[in-house]
C-alpha cells in the first residue's frame, strides 16, 4: 500500500516535469530584433508539424491554395500537390510538365503559376493534368538561380527572389534581387522592385546581434511571401538559414537566425489569409515537413502600429 502511494506521488512529480518541459523552448533560434519592433509569430514554438511524405522529400515552394488546402512543388517533378493540412494528405497531384528543376508555387486568381531556376515563369488555369501551360522568361542578362516566388496583393505583382545572379562579367552579384512580373499585364517590371543590399544585411545584423561572436553573413533566398495584413516582405534563406523581414521600401525590421534542428533546409515560405505562416524544408533523406506558425494576434497580442 506504502509502495503504491509512493509511486503515485512520483508519477505525479514526473508527469507535471514532463508538463513543464514540453512548455519549455525546443529550438534554439536566434532573434535579431530590434527594440521598436516585435514578430508576430513565435519560431521557437510551432504550432503543428505535417509531414508530406517521400514524394515531397524535396519540396521547394509552398503556396495558399484556398479552402485551407496548400500548393507544393519539388525540384525534380512537373506536378504540383495539393495538400490538405486537415486530412493531413497529398488529395490531388497535378502533372502540368516534365522533370526539371522547379523551386516556386503560387495560386493567383485562377491561375496557377510555377518558376523554375532558370527565370522561367510558367502559367496554367486548369487544375486537371497535362493543362495548356504558357511560359514567359525572366528578362535579365547574366545567368540567375530562382528560388522564391510569392504574390504581393498591394502592387498585384508575382515577386521572384534570386538566390545568385551573375553580372554580364559573370561575376556573383552580392546584392540580392527581388524581381515582379504583372498577371494583369503579362509582362515584368523594367527595374527589380526590390534589392536586399547585403552590406545593409551584415550592418543590421552586427548592431543587432547579441554578445560578441561575430557572425558570417551568408543570405541566398530560397522564398518569399507578403504577409496579408502588414504587407511585410518575410524571405526565407536555405543558404545562411535566415528569415528576413522587410518594409515596403526594402528596409530590414527582423532577421531570425532559423535553427537546423526546427528546419533541415527552408525552402518554401506562405501565408493564410488569417496570417499564419507556413514555413517548408527538405527532409534531406527522410520526408519533407511544412511547420506552421500561428499569428500571435490570435492569442491577444494588438497589432503594432
Amino acid at each position: 500500500m506504502k509502495k503504491s502511494f509512493l509511486w503515485i506521488l512520483v508519477s505525479g512529480f514526473l508527469a507535471a516535469a514532463g508538463c513543464e518541459l514540453s512548455r519549455r523552448k525546443t529550438y534554439n533560434n536566434e532573434e535579431l530584433v530590434p527594440e521598436k519592433y516585435q514578430l508576430s509569430y513565435d519560431f521557437d514554438r510551432p504550432g503543428k508539424k505535417y509531414f508530406l511524405g517521400e514524394e515531397l522529400e524535396e519540396i521547394s515552394g509552398l503556396s495558399w491554395l484556398g479552402e485551407g488546402q496548400l500548393a507544393c512543388v519539388q525540384d525534380e517533378s512537373g506536378r504540383v500537390f495539393i495538400y490538405d493540412p486537415e486530412t493531413d494528405k497529398v488529395t490531388r497531384r497535378i502533372k502540368f510538365g516534365r522533370g526539371g528543376d522547379y523551386e516556386g508555387v503560387e495560386w493567383v486568381g485562377d491561375s496557377l503559376y510555377v518558376v523554375r531556376s532558370d527565370g522561367t515563369l510558367l502559367r496554367f488555369a486548369s487544375l486537371e493534368d497535362d493543362p495548356q501551360v504558357f511560359s514567359t522568361p525572366l528578362p535579365v542578362s547574366g545567368g540567375v538561380d530562382v528560388e522564391g516566388l510569392g504574390y504581393d496583393p498591394v502592387s498585384r505583382n508575382l515577386l521572384l527572389v534570386l538566390k545568385t545572379q551573375r553580372d554580364s562579367l559573370d561575376g556573383l552579384l552580392t546584392d540580392k534581387l527581388i524581381y515582379a512580373y504583372s498577371p494583369a499585364r503579362g509582362k515584368w517590371l523594367p527595374e527589380p522592385f526590390m534589392t536586399i543590399r547585403q552590406e545593409a544585411l551584415e550592418a543590421f545584423v552586427k548592431e543587432n546581434k547579441s554578445g560578441k561572436k561575430k557572425e558570417k553573413v551568408v543570405f541566398k533566398p530560397s522564398g518569399i511571401a507578403v504577409h496579408p495584413l502588414t504587407g511585410e516582405l518575410y524571405v526565407v534563406a536555405s543558404e545562411g538559414r535566415k528569415l528576413l523581414v522587410l518594409s515596403r521600401q526594402g528596409g530590414i525590421l527582423a532577421a531570425v537566425n532559423l535553427s537546423p534542428r526546427m528546419l533541415r533546409q527552408p525552402e518554401g515560405i506562405c501565408f493564410s489569409p488569417g496570417s499564419d505562416l507556413y514555413l517548408s524544408s527538405e527532409g534531406r533523406g527522410e520526408d519533407g515537413f511544412i511547420l506552421r506558425f500561428d499569428y500571435l494576434e490570435k492569442k491577444g497580442r494588438k497589432e503594432k502600429k
